[in-house]
């Protein structure tokens, strides 16, 4: 006990070094079996802790908190239930924003790192209702009830299986959130009670899932309480999986309709009813099935909705496709670029939406090529790179489930729609290898390498005019990666699978740029 003792001293000294030190001493000694600690001691060690977060130095109060942990392991119930008592009181009944932030920090440790079951369950049962009277109350703190939020999603994502016999409470305390005014505490409460859900028995998610179609469909609700329930089914689905299903005749139609009524400007409402259709169709495959044809229906027509820019995709001149214009790379298409500009959440949804069909439905793939196959190859035209990225990822995926299903006895059928296109995604693709953007680089070799996987002859009739790009995009790749930035090993690795396609006579015409680049370098 005289460690303890010597720890006591040093740690109310007035030098700051020895209470660094001292505080120090304590985490190590809490790590350590051998650190014995009596009824008394213990009571007292937990009351330096609490202390000590609250020390002007912020290298001793963060030792502090990092004491919480080996803490709240050892500590009895008593002392256990003390450091959340104290922890809360700083949260909950602080005037004080620091005693508040302090509160919060050792909560979410405590949350994010306990792993005894034991200790869990405790530390569950004597918070979280603190934390409910707290978000009940009519006053309150709205940046404290942020934080509660926040402490109880980490708690049901952690422990939610520890938290059965508080989703009543949670229900009836989470449910009236989602038409707070404030947009962060909504957006917390949805975070929350769809994690609470996860856990939740059926008879109690009725009540869940029940109380979000309601609101739903309520048309008399302000635009962006609407968009909260649009958001909370969307995360609901997410979260419960196929027992969201049976819910869906009630649900898509009015999903679909907000998305078609939305004003133009209202890209975060289609963006989360996109989001929500995705989930669907990946969370509940059999329920889904009636509407999936008019979900790809409204996937393919938001996937060109670009109201604020007009472009005629066929403008080039054919001429160009085949140039080995030095200055190629030194343009883009299309550099247009506007902040207030957000149709593109639009876009991305749709196309991320269209991956979840492609992915999870290879039985469509005919009417894949049919309907959405030509306009995904126009859109690698696509001006904002983040969506185009996401479009050549569900180019990617389509080649993919087509390589899957040509394994099957009637593959035949799935390369011959691929061969189709081939012509077409090879003259869009080449465009797009001649942008700046190494990413869009990259996207363009991972795309042709997956086109070969799927089917190998494939790009027989079109070597001759992507043997230049090959050359230039592997020189700059062998450059680049001299100076090893790690996107460049994608690109390199993508055109090294493309080499074992090329004849070799071509090849006589790559390689030698390598060395020259190497030799360069």
């Amino acid at each position: 006990m005289s460690s303890v003792s010597a720890i006591f001293d040093k740690i109310s000294s007035k030098d700051k070094d020895l209470r660094y030190m001292a505080t120090s001493d304590l985490l190590n000694g809490l790590q350590k079996e051998s650190f014995a600690m009596n009824a008394e001691s213990e009571k007292k060690v937990c009351q330096v802790v609490l202390q000590q977060m609250e020390d002007a130095s912020g290298d001793i109060s963060n030792l502090a908190v990092k004491c919480l942990v080996p803490l709240a392991k050892r500590a009895t119930d008593a002392s256990f239930e003390e450091i959340v008592n104290g922890l809360c009181d700083k949260l909950l009944n602080s005037a004080k924003e620091p005693q508040r932030d302090i509160g919060s920090i050792g909560l979410k440790t405590v949350v994010s790192e306990i792993s005894s079951t034991d200790t869990a369950s405790g530390f569950v049962k004597k918070l979280t209702p603190k934390l409910i009277t707290y978000l009940n109350s009519s006053g309150g703190i709205p940046d404290v009830k942020s934080e509660c939020l926040d402490i109880i999603q980490e708690e049901a994502q952690r422990f939610g299986i520890h938290m059965t016999s508080l989703h009543e409470p949670l229900k009836d305390c989470l449910l009236p959130q989602l038409c707070n005014t404030r947009a962060g505490l909504r957006k917390r409460a949805i975070l929350c009670t769809a994690s609470i859900a996860a856990s939740m028995p059926d008879v109690m998610l009725v009540g869940v899932c029940e109380h979000a179609i309601s609101g739903l469909a309520d048309k008399t609700k302000k635009p962006d309480i609407t968009r909260t329930y649009v958001q909370m089914i969307g995360a609901l689905s997410r979260s419960v999986g196929y027992r969201f299903g049976k819910y869906l005749p009630a649900v898509v139609p009015v999903l679909m309709e907000y998305c078609n009524a939305a004003a133009e400007g209202d890209d975060e409402m289609r963006e989360n009813v996109l989001q929500g259709l995705e989930s669907f169709v990946l969370r509940c495959p059999r329920e889904v099935t009636p509407f999936l044809e008019a979900i790809l229906a409204i996937c393919l027509e938001y996937l060109k909705y670009d109201p604020n820019f007009s472009g005629d995709a066929d403008e080039e001149d054919e001429d160009m496709e085949c140039s080995d214009d030095e200055d190629a790379d030194e343009e883009s298409e299309d550099e247009y670029s506007d902040d207030e500009d957000s149709s593109w959440k639009t876009r991305r949804a749709a196309a991320r939406c269209l991956t979840a069909i492609i992915t999870s439905r290879p039985e469509l793939l005919g009417q894949m090529y049919a309907q959405a196959c030509p306009l995904l190859i126009s859109r690698l035209r696509e001006r904002e790179e983040s969506v185009k990225s996401d479009i050549f990822n569900v180019l990617i995926d389509l080649l993919r489930t087509t390589g899957a299903a040509s394994k099957k006895p009637e593959g035949t059928s799935a390369l011959t729609l691929l061969s189709g296109v081939v012509g077409n995604l090879i003259k869009e693709s080449k465009k797009q290898v001649k942008e700046k953007s190494l990413k869009t680089k990259v996207a363009v070799f991972l795309l042709w390498k997956e086109l070969v996987m799927a089917l190998p002859n494939g790009l027989q009739d079109h070597i001759a005019g992507i043997v230049p790009s090959l050359e230039k995009a592997l020189s700059v790749s062998v450059l680049v990666l001299c100076i090893a930035p790690p996107e460049a090993a994608s690109t390199f690795e993508g055109n090294a699978m493309l080499l074992d396609f090329v004849p070799q006579r071509s090849l006589k015409r790559v390689f030698p740029a390598v060395a020259e680049v190497q030799r360069g370098s």
